[in-house]
């Protein structure tokens, strides 16, 4: 190739300023106005010189245009003409590195030459424009020297002086013609080669010659590349595995053919990671599993893990070998949350076990330790799903080596994917196809060599040895068989422990270890907790004297109520007392009532047992809502002095948000609604599963199956009730009169004779005993009516509200007081000398034959 160099600009010629155009003109309008003596034609005369000036004006700016276009013409040619000269000294230079020497020297450097692409000087004497002329003599100064020639050495014995990489190289690449620094002579002429710290070389020929180059090693990937590429267009365009792994020589794992025949990658020496990069459909995957298949053909040595973010259909077909550990997909988010989390685990476990031992290397270990292979395919996409691993993948990378773990990375571009504390760690590189060139350099690094139009499964190679290109094998069925049959029927172990079923038994070997743990802490066994840090199940223990008392969320069929019935199966067997707090409000009340005051105490440790606790407040009016809340409140004190303690299942965090703050010590989240009720019960964020089993959830951060009792929940607590219609007098206040006098004499064991409010007074002061109960029974309006008999029933006699409401309790008493909560059955009751603000007490009709005593 010959440079052609660019024409310098054409001048445009400069026209003088036109005299005659404006002199003639105006002595051809006199000659001709003195012939028609008209003294009009003077005007046309006078306008002929400003004619001519702006021609002469528009003439000169013609030519400064076109003085500037051959300006930027000659500039772009001049340009251009550079790029040309880069590019024909770099194919000058390709040529004359790859042609070999007539003599059968050894290229061992490079330095500037003449070149023969300069062709004849341009002839630019003769421009008037000096820097035209300097910038032509410049671009022929340039092309006729090429800045890098390859320097060779003749034939015989080459002497190389100096220590370190580059010397070494150049002894390695002159093979036996290198002698000895020192060595006698054995009468040959000798070539001497000194190297310097700037990686210069000063060569001696035999002749005396001396000539300065550049170390031969900035130039030897040229030559690689160019001897890779040479290789890969001899290379089949399609291989099986099955042949590859059967010409196999050297150690390491098979993934396919080279120029060499099989090609192994030794990820022990040259890893221990591996970086792959390539577009769609050139083959990373087909190499992930043939490298895959290779580690599981001695599953003794390698455990593989497999992590396929395109939805898990490449490694399907290798699941079931003996040496998979796991197959991670991003069709279950959770699943893979939790074993890539394991992994952090993966790497203390293996700490532990080489501290325990004494070594520092996995290959140290006489057994009991294999290698994990973890093959990732779209890195990309799971750090983008999963940004948290990042970290993750750098502390394996960074110390994988030592502890037996190799990472292999895909994705389309690694470049601003793979961050760079992984990819300083990845010592072997896999370029697949790819458009970009920047690509390919930034995955091998240096002058990659072109595999844009490379077919499906072609790759260059680059380890800390070698560059080379190699054709994949191909994975078949048979392959995979052949491998299974091969190897043993041991499964490699999982870095993590298996997945928490749907149902626990109790009579599982790990529930029985878990309950023995809570057993020896003095707590009670709610489940199983999937420890991941500590790979292994261990026991979700509530220990109702340190934690307080227990909320259990969860939406309708998350297990809330399975939770109590466990816990209630726990409390009998350390022998609690295990008690069911009732669904109607007023029994509820009732028994809290009875819990806070005491009269329900016992030497024995009482459990109370809470379901539906928000559908309970949710379903009274704000008043009575509030009144259970503090008995509640009461209660909850009362159990946590005595020894006892409380479980209550709330419902949803959301609407059950209320009754959360400050009431309790420890929570069971369970399933959820959404992801918003998810956060709000204090779950960890974004870990929402809505198709998570019954009794599946969330203890103390960690995810929790809660056992599957062999029991239901216990009876509820039967309330303890005043009964009224044994007393001798009784003051009824009902909105039915009739109504109440019948069910007071058909619930009283004696005679019953009822008086009027106008002989209420009389008749009490003057009743016996014995003649029997004397009740006096009246509407509200007409005890409000009758002050005198309504303040001697206060004093004397019990008062029951049949039928009444708030409203015309607190009327008759005179006071702002709060009474318990009423079934429709039931009656308010003031006793007898209550004074200004009297107690007011739940109690029912007694039976005929009731002996109960109040």
């Amino acid at each position: 190739m010959t440079i052609t160099y660019p024409e310098p600009p054409r001048a445009s010629p400069r026209a003088p300023f036109p005299v005659i155009a404006v002199i003639a003109p105006l002595i051809a309008a006199v000659v001709i106005g003195a012939i028609i003596r008209s003294p009009y034609v003077l005007v046309f005369a006078a306008l002929s010189p400003i004619i001519a000036v702006a021609s002469a004006l528009e003439s000169r700016r013609a030519a400064r245009r076109h003085a500037r276009e051959e300006d930027q013409r000659f500039a772009f040619e001049c340009a251009a003409t550079e790029h040309a000269i880069e590019r024909a000294h770099r194919d000058e230079t390709e040529r004359a590195f790859a042609t070999p020497p007539g003599d059968g020297g050894s290229v061992v450097g490079a330095a500037p030459g003449a070149s023969t692409i300069a062709g004849s000087a341009p002839t630019v004497d003769a421009h008037p424009e000096q820097s035209v002329r300097e910038r032509l003599r410049a671009l022929h100064a340039r092309a006729a020297r090429n800045p890098r020639l390859p320097v060779r050495v003749p034939p015989g014995p080459v002497e190389v002086h100096g220590s370190g990489f580059i010397a070494e190289r150049l002894r390695a690449r002159l093979g036996d013609h290198a002698v000895p620094d020192g060595s006698p002579s054995d009468g040959r002429a000798r070539t001497t080669i000194s190297v310097s710290g700037l990686a210069r070389l000063d060569i001696v020929l035999p002749g005396g010659e001396r000539v300065a180059a550049d170390a031969v090693v900035s130039y030897l990937a040229d030559e690689e590349a160019r001897n890779a590429r040479a290789r890969a267009a001899a290379l089949p365009e399609r291989c099986e595995w099955a042949a590859a792994r059967d010409g196999q020589s050297t150690p390491g794992l098979a993934v396919g053919l080279g120029a060499a025949g099989t090609v192994t990658l030794d990820l022990i020496t040259d890893g221990p990671h591996v970086l792959v990069g390539g577009a769609t459909g050139s083959g990373k995957s087909e190499f992930l599993r043939a490298l895959a298949l290779s580690a599981a053909a001695d599953p003794g040595a390698w455990s593989v893990l497999y992590v396929d973010f395109k939805g898990g259909a490449t490694f399907q077909d290798l699941a079931e070998l003996p040496s998979t550990v796991g197959v991670i997909t991003d069709l279950d988010a959770v699943l893979a949350t939790r074993a890539l989390t394991s992994l952090q685990a993966e790497i203390e476990r293996r700490e532990r076990v080489l501290a325990r031992e004494r070594v520092r290397d996995i290959a140290q270990l006489a057994s009991g330790l294999s290698r994990l292979l973890i093959v990732v395919d779209e890195y990309a996409a799971l750090v983008a799903t999963h940004p948290a691993l990042q970290a993750v993948f750098s502390d394996l990378s960074a110390r994988g080596r030592s502890l037996g773990i190799h990472l292999v990375l895909c994705t389309q571009r690694p470049s601003g994917v793979v961050h760079d504390t992984v990819a300083v760690n990845c010592a072997i590189r896999v370029l697949f196809r790819t458009t970009d060139a920047a690509d390919a350099r930034a995955l091998l690094g240096g002058d990659a060599p072109s595999v844009a139009a490379a077919p499906r499964g072609r790759a260059v190679i680059r380890t800390s040895e070698q560059l080379l290109a190699a054709q994949i094998g191909l994975v078949t069925p048979a392959d995979i068989a052949a491998v299974a049959s091969a190897a043993s029927s041991a499964r490699a172990d999982p870095p993590w422990a298996p997945v928490l079923p749907s149902e626990l038994s109790p009579t599982q070997p790990e529930v029985v270890d878990g309950w023995r743990h809570s057993r020896a802490e003095g707590g009670l066994l709610v489940g199983l907790i999937d420890d991941v840090a500590a790979q292994r199940w261990s026991a979700a223990s509530w220990h109702p004297r340190r934690d307080g008392a227990l909320a259990i969320l969860g939406c309708s069929g998350s297990g809330r109520t399975t939770a109590l019935a466990q816990l209630a199966a726990e409390a009998r067997q350390v022998g609690w007392k295990a008690t069911l707090l009732p669904h109607s409000l007023a029994d509820a009340h009732q028994v809290l009532t009875d819990i806070a005051t005491g009269s329900a105490a016992s030497s024995q440790p009482q459990l109370l047992l809470v379901d539906g606790l928000a559908d309970l407040i949710d379903a009274e009016s704000p008043e009575h809502a509030t009144q259970l809340l503090t008995q509640l409140d009461a209660a909850l004190r009362a159990l946590h002095r005595r020894g006892g303690g409380a479980a209550v299942a709330v419902g949803t965090a959301s609407s059950a948000g209320r009754l959360l703050a400050g009431r309790f010590g420890a929570r069971l989240q369970l399933r959820a609604l959404d992801h918003d009720d998810h956060h709000a019960s204090g779950a960890p964020r974004g870990e929402h599963n809505d198709r998570a089993p019954a009794g599946r959830g969330w203890w103390r951060g960690q995810p929790v199956q809660v056992v599957q009792p062999t029991q239901s929940l216990p009876p509820a607590l039967v309330p303890r009730i005043r009964t009224v219609g044994s007393e001798p007098v009784i003051a009824v206040v009902s909105a039915n009169p009739d109504r109440s006098l019948e069910a007071l004499r058909a619930s009283c064991p004696r005679p019953v004779r009822g008086v009027p409010l106008a002989a209420f007074v009389d008749a009490a002061s003057r009743h016996d005993v014995r003649d029997g109960t004397l009740a006096c029974v009246g509407h509200p309006d007409d005890w409000q009516r009758d002050w005198a008999a309504l303040s001697h029933a206060r004093r004397e006699a019990v008062i029951a509200f049949d039928g009444c409401d708030m409203s015309d309790l607190r009327a008759l008493v005179s006071a702002r007081i709060q009474p318990p909560p009423i079934d429709q059955r039931d009656l308010w009751v003031i006793e007898p000398g209550g004074g200004s603000t009297p107690e007011v007490l739940r109690a029912r009709w007694s039976p005929p034959s009731s002996d109960v005593a109040h």
